[in-house]
């Protein structure tokens, strides 16, 4: 899993096929944009407004497990 934090708080985690997006309020769901979208997108922006994750960072959120199932939930819709 990779994982690119933004400044603000929210987070945005993929699993190579599905990206989910924590909010900074803590709601937790499959992400509008992907991740190769946004890590893209932020080549351009001010170095200080995101940062990556490593495993270690993702593993221990708060809401990890939340996580997991959404990517789960999301790969079983998709039947992949």
């Amino acid at each position: 899993m990779k994982g690119i934090k933004l400044s603000h708080g929210t987070i945005f985690i993929t699993d190579g096929l599905i990206t989910v997006r924590v909010l900074a309020s803590g709601q937790v769901g499959v992400s509008p944009v992907t991740y190769n979208t946004l890590e893209w997108e932020l080549q351009s922006e001010n170095p200080n407004g995101w940062d990556y994750l490593t495993a270690g960072e993702i593993e221990s959120l708060e809401k990890y497990q939340e996580i997991l199932l959404v990517f789960e939930n999301t790969r079983k819709l998709l039947k992949i």
